[in-house]
């Protein structure tokens, strides 16, 4: 099963928005708070852009609760998003929740 993210989405009550783009950097997915933009790498394969997706999601989720202002947190976001992304949408598949 592949599956693409959504092109709209809410978070709370903010609104966001999904474009696929070619990267003008070394990035393939990234998030813009104050356009509320996600934009993933157009090149990617569907399952690919999906994880991806999930990352950027759950980078949005961590600033949304206030994680981002904990300093202890703040250096580990990066590597405790990506250790949960990949799992999360893995098991979001697994269990047939994405469609």
């Amino acid at each position: 099963m592949s599956w693409l993210p959504p092109k709209r989405f809410r978070v709370l009550y903010a609104k966001w928005r999904t474009r696929y783009v070619e990267p003008a950097g070394d990035w393939i997915g990234r998030y813009d708070e104050r356009t509320r933009k996600v934009e993933i790498d157009k090149a990617l394969p569907k399952n690919a852009a999906g994880e991806v997706f999930m990352h950027e999601l759950l980078h949005i989720v961590w600033c949304a609760v206030g994680l981002q202002r904990d300093e202890r947190l703040r250096e580990h976001g990066e590597q405790i998003v990506s250790a949960m992304a990949p799992t999360l949408f893995a098991v979001l598949r697994q269990n047939g929740m994405l469609k």
